[in-house]
């Protein structure tokens, strides 16, 4: 059996950027919804793996974007998990419009923690069936960083709507920040890379540069970690 699987799925006006771009907030939504779905269908869900003290994170997201979205208009989001490489597990994302044309294909790198210490865990835990082979990006996930001297442009206190099923803040909820503070509307290729959970009642602290191809969008906490680094 081949390991996908899909969903039909539309979109508001105020899901919609500027020129038919999807906000990344809700791009980030439908991968995890679907992710999610898709792994308890393996016995691999929140659910599933609660229940020895383990739980999913994902570190990095990558999409890039090729055509236009409309509201009220039907889409297929396809997604499928890559072969496990040692600690980390791929999963990609294919977005096609009604005619099948390609609007969007994405990627991300995620791992297990113990719920309790936060550290990675080691399991023998894996998808059973056909794994397809075909990889969103060859080169993988670039590398972000920003530069140390800007100026903080803005702040935001972490409350409970932010939190998900870890009690730590939602992925989504970092791509709408961004969204907030990032001068850039209409773009290609949207990058976040996760370096550090929050919790409820934490500060973040944002800082944006930008550079040749676009911008680039931090959080920090108030003693200087990093906790994302995304790129428009």
């Amino acid at each position: 059996m081949l390991l996908t699987d899909s969903m039909i799925f539309s979109l508001t006006e105020e899901e919609i950027g500027v020129d038919g771009n999807i906000c990344p907030g809700k791009m980030l939504h439908l991968f995890q919804n679907i992710a999610g779905k898709h792994a308890e269908k393996f016995g691999m869900g929140f659910d599933d793996l609660i229940e020895n003290n383990l739980i999913w994170v994902v570190t990095r997201i990558r999409f890039c974007t090729y055509g236009a979205f409309e509201a009220n208009k039907s889409y297929k989001l396809v997604t499928y998990p890559l072969p496990k490489q040692s600690l980390l597990y791929l999963r990609d994302y294919y977005i096609y419009d009604e005619n099948d044309n390609l609007l969007v294909k994405g990627s991300s790198q995620w791992c297990i923690l113990d719920f309790v210490s936060r550290k990675i865990q080691r399991t023998t835990l894996d998808y059973d069936g056909e794994f397809y082979e075909t990889k969103a990006f060859d080169d993988g996930f670039p590398k972000l960083k920003i530069n140390g001297e800007l100026p903080e442009i803005g702040s935001h206190k972490i409350d409970e709507k932010d939190l998900d099923n870890n009690a730590h803040t939602n992925n989504c909820r970092y791509a709408e920040m961004v969204e907030d503070f990032s001068d850039v509307k209409k773009y290609n290729e949207f990058n976040i890379t996760f370096q550090k959970e929050t919790r409820l009642g934490d500060v973040i602290l944002f800082y944006k540069e930008k550079v040749d191809d676009g911008e680039i969008v931090a959080g920090k906490l108030e003693d200087g970690t990093v906790v994302f680094t995304a790129k428009l």
